[in-house]
């Protein structure tokens, strides 16, 4: 591949990922104007479901295999909707 045509290339890539970060700040922007609760950017949003997922990995004595179970408890737990199921 030729020069020009990389730089072509990372240009598509470029103004993908800009139209998908744009798409995304607006449905953001466009669900606060609609009243809805404020909440955190996706992208920090993403990050402190990241961390409190790694986390019930650690509690759990970080056995592999559960990833998405924790992916949804952190999200659960962080909107409030988390459901406390006594351990036997």
């Amino acid at each position: 591949m030729s020069t020009s045509a990389h730089a072509a290339a990372a240009s598509q890539r470029h103004a993908k990922h800009v139209a998908s970060r744009t798409a995304s700040a607006d449905a953001h922007t466009e669900a606060k104007a609609a009243g809805a609760a404020p909440g955190p950017e996706p992208q920090d949003r993403q990050e402190r479901i990241r961390v409190v997922a790694y986390g019930l990995y650690e509690s759990r004595g970080c056995e592999p295999g559960h990833a998405l179970e924790d992916w949804l408890n952190a999200e659960a737990l962080l909107d409030g909707t988390a459901v406390v199921v006594p351990s036997h």
